[in-house]
């Protein structure tokens, strides 16, 4: 405390004072100060099963002073599940146990021994904990205590909110679905050739990807795949073919075994799943199972029994459908019982897919883009690609050449995996030709985009045909598939791509003859017909406003009325049609020249008199807007 003395001083005659003194007595008294924060580890919105990292942290504000026996404690509310070897106590990891260390946690509470405090630094409590599984949407309050000797406590508190998972957007590829999901390995043609435990159809787990299994009957855990093409076991070929590849897994290794995968998934989705199963010494029964992902295998929910003889492989499909809140759904196979109840023979499996449906999306573009012009060729170019999950079975792309173009003989490519092969007209032995007007390339089964990223690229050329100009030509695809899953045929059309036809640049050739009439030499007094002649030699083009002028020459005379323009007579007046004879000029309109024909202008003229013995050149003039 501090200890204040006060003194009184007078006199009559003077105003009174109070001089006074204190006296600090140590150690002085403490204050504590506290706080707590909420750290999402995740670095996102808190949600159902992310980890938080909480710190509560204290100190003394006073100097020369003393918290006593300083605790930190932290019972941690319902919706808070502790993680194991979290605690730390100043920075210090110490153990869960009580007694060991200065820190524990004992039935729900943290608590952290700080002892006496005679600084002004923080001190701190940090721990992790997950959000629980039924919290999504709901406020959590997490109060810690803090206490000292002769302190008042203290409660600081925190409240994390916990979202919502929203619906997912889509991709833009994605054709609606919530996501990709898709099995691993699913026929089991994946891994090395010949396993690694005594036999070469006895592989160890991590030989085989994707796949884990609860085989450990022989001390490790271990997976069985038989292979028709290699042929082990022998016996392999005293039974049916695999419905996909050349290998397959017997679920009783060494006992009634269960293969499983862990696959992430989108609360909401449907999965679709299928499956072979084929008996080995007789009926051999295996069942389903899908849920969620726990510690133990057999936890996860049957779904589906199913039996079946050594003659025919049986096949199986159903759906599932992800609850809420589950991020992550376990695919299982487990064999029941065999035929003769060897527990280390029996139940084959083959052609395994769990996941969503396939989803292909084509693309569509055309080069050159825009405005084209007759005999240029274009080249169309689509990119189909599976964006779904499961494969897109017998996929047939189809493209029927657009009025207005003729197919460029030769031209279909198809590209694949950086690949690129050419593809013959015909009907043959490749994967595509042309008929009727159509393109049609055969895709085969199409993976998704995990396996092939690429998608399969088909192109092939067209040339614009004459007779189209301003007009448009338009062109899609179509790329038509079996949807093994939902066992229903679908189809998808690419984006429309549009090219418009305009006029190709125009080139004229002209041409001029003079003709005697009276069928002899030329001589003064000889009447001629003289013709000029134009036309545009490039077919689909135009030449804007056509003349054809001609200003006689001196020694010529013009004869009246003879003047005509394509084959026609015209005036010699101006303007009351499209020719005239102006001061000794003769001038035809043509117009707009759409055509390949000659276009002709002729008028009659006699040579003057004086003209014996000389030549008369006389030159026309052809021109055009858009011409030289």
């Amino acid at each position: 405390q501090d200890i204040q003395n006060t003194a009184k001083v007078t006199g009559e005659n003077v105003p009174p004072q109070e001089p006074s003194t204190t006296v600090e007595v140590y150690p002085r008294n403490p204050k504590v100060e506290s706080k707590k924060t909420a750290k999402n580890l995740q670095d996102k919105n808190i949600e159902v099963g992310d980890e938080i990292e909480y710190t509560i942290q204290m100190r003394n504000t006073v100097s020369d002073s003393i918290v006593k026996n300083a605790v930190i404690e932290d019972q941690l509310p319902e919706g808070l599940e502790y993680v194991p070897g979290t605690l730390q106590v100043d920075g210090k990891a110490v153990t869960d146990v009580e007694g060991d260390d200065n820190g524990h946690y004992i039935q729900g509470k943290v608590t952290g021994k700080l002892g006496d405090i005679i600084d002004v630094e923080w001190h701190s409590v940090t721990f992790h904990a997950k959000v629980k599984a039924d919290q999504a949407g709901k406020s959590i309050q997490n109060k810690a205590t803090v206490t000292g000797d002769g302190v008042p406590p203290q409660e600081p508190t925190t409240t994390v909110e916990v979202s919502t998972p929203e619906t997912p957007t889509p991709p833009a590829n994605s054709c609606g679905q919530l996501g990709r999901v898709s099995l691993i390995n699913g026929s089991f043609e994946e891994g090395p050739e010949k396993g690694s435990y005594n036999n070469a159809f006895m592989f160890r787990e991590s030989e085989v990807p994707g796949w884990l299994t609860t085989d450990d009957a022989k001390g490790e855990k271990l997976i069985e795949i038989w292979d028709r093409k290699q042929g082990y076991p022998n016996v392999v070929v005293n039974y049916p073919a695999p419905p996909d590849g050349n290998r397959y897994a017997e679920l009783n290794a060494f006992e009634n075994g269960m293969l499983y995968q862990d696959i992430k998934t989108t609360p909401g989705q449907t999965l679709y799943w299928r499956l072979s199963h084929l008996g080995r010494l007789g009926v051999d029964t295996m069942q389903v199972r899908i849920g969620a992902v726990t510690n133990n295998p057999y936890n996860t929910v049957v779904q589906k029994q199913m039996s079946d003889g050594n003659t025919v492989w049986g096949t199986y499909t159903g759906t599932y459908t992800v609850p809420k809140g589950q991020t992550a759904t376990r695919f299982g196979f487990e064999a029941v019982s065999s035929a003769n109840g060897n527990i280390a023979a029996g139940n084959f499996l083959d052609d395994i897919f769990l996941g969503t449906e396939p989803c292909v999306s084509a693309t569509k573009s055309v080069s050159p883009e825009g405005q084209v012009k007759t005999g240029d060729e274009l080249t169309y170019k689509v990119t189909v690609k599976n964006d779904g999950g499961d494969v897109a079975a017998k996929s047939i792309f189809t493209d029927a050449i657009p009025a207005g173009t003729e197919y460029v003989p030769g031209s279909i490519q198809v590209t694949k995996n950086a690949k690129t092969n050419s593809i013959t007209d015909g009907k043959d032995t490749d994967s595509g030709y042309y008929q009727d007007g159509k393109v049609t390339v055969n895709l085969g089964d199409l993976p998704n985009t995990d396996i092939l990223p690429d998608g399969v690229t088909v192109q092939f050329k067209v040339k614009v045909l004459s007779g189209y100009v301003n007009q448009q030509i338009k062109n899609k695809a179509n790329v038509t598939y079996k949807n093994l899953l939902a066992n229903k045929d679908q189809s998808v059309d690419t984006n429309e791509v549009v090219n418009t036809v305009i006029l190709k640049e125009a080139k004229v050739e002209s041409k001029k003859i003079a003709k005697n009439l009276q069928d002899k030499n030329t001589e003064v007094g000889d009447e001629i017909e003289y013709t000029i002649q134009m036309r545009n030699t490039i077919s689909d083009s135009i030449v804007k406003n056509a003349v054809i002028e001609d200003q006689l020459p001196e020694g010529l005379e013009y004869v009246p009325g003879t003047l005509q323009v394509n084959g026609k007579p015209v005036t010699d007046t101006e303007g009351d049609d499209n020719g005239h004879y102006v001061q000794g000029k003769f001038t035809g309109q043509l117009g707009d020249i759409t055509d390949t024909e000659w276009h002709t202008v002729v008028f009659h003229a006699k040579v003057k008199a004086g003209q014996a013995g000389q030549d008369i050149q006389n030159t026309a003039k052809v021109t055009g807007e858009n011409v030289p």
